[in-house]
């Protein structure tokens, strides 16, 4: 344990690698991180997205068939009687 610490304490010391190799590699992983969390918000976007346009596209099918809806009987066969004063 204290052979890896000893190690990465080497690194940033100028022990075997340079200050300029050892940015390099941190700018590098740092980037390949933003960009793994970039793609998995914009995959969470995209998911919400085509849950919303769904969504909607039924509310408009819904509102075209209660649109086109029609009655299955006249005011003659209410057996309420509620459209007679």
């Amino acid at each position: 344990m204290f052979d890896i610490a000893s190690k990465i304490a080497g690194l940033f010391t100028g022990g075997t690698l340079s200050f300029a190799v050892v940015g390099v590699a941190i700018v590098t992983i740092l980037g390949f991180v933003g960009r793994f969390l970039y793609k998995v918000k914009k995959s969470g976007i995209d998911q919400q997205k085509a849950e919303q346009a769904d969504a909607y596209s039924k509310h408009l099918q819904e509102i075209s068939d209660a649109a086109n809806a029609r009655p299955t009987g006249g005011v003659q066969s209410d057996p309420y009687n509620r459209d007679r004063p």
